[in-house]
């Protein structure tokens, strides 16, 4: 009969977390500077997205009194000029609520 296989990531978790390594302060180190990286670049795209909805939201209000195809052509504009900074920063493009 053969022996049964010990699973390996719960031994190698045991030896990491409980053994003389600096392994896992080097870990857990390097997660928090990964952590604080993607939250500066997510509030970074939420500042970018809300200074061009702000600024949609003025032009929108300006041509409000104009010719509908005015106000159509301004929609179809703000439209492809939202989808970019979703391209630049990976995300939808909508700011989070809250």
């Amino acid at each position: 009969m053969r022996a049964p296989v010990q699973p390996l990531f719960p031994t190698a978790f045991h030896r990491l977390v409980h053994g003389q390594s600096d392994a896992l302060r080097l870990l857990l180190d390097l997660e928090a500077q990964y952590a604080s990286a993607v939250a500066d670049l997510v509030a970074a795209r939420d500042r970018a997205v809300g200074k061009l909805q702000a600024r949609q939201a003025a032009e929108m209000d300006a041509a409000a009194a104009q010719d509908p195809r005015t106000v159509h052509a301004l929609v179809h504009r703000h439209m492809e000029v939202r989808a970019m900074p979703a391209a630049q920063h990976g995300g939808s493009g909508r700011a989070r609520p809250g």
